[in-house]
């Protein structure tokens, strides 16, 4: 399974924002694909903050991403 997907940024920003109290930025993408990263909210004590992470699974035997 490939697990692609498309990120609209000029329609996302201004509700992912809105929900969760933060400014929410990421670029454009309309093909994300495994191993590129993407904008994702998590929680920690104080609220909500946005990291850059790798989406897609990657395998414990897989050096594909290293």
């Amino acid at each position: 399974m490939c697990g692609r997907m498309n990120i609209i940024h000029d329609k996302l920003c201004p509700i992912i924002s809105n929900f969760f109290g933060l400014n929410f930025t990421t670029p454009t993408n309309s093909n994300l694909s495994p191993s590129q990263t993407v904008a994702t909210i998590v929680s920690n004590d104080v609220g909500f903050l946005q990291l850059e992470t790798s989406w897609g699974i990657q395998p414990n035997w897989s050096k594909k991403w290293h």
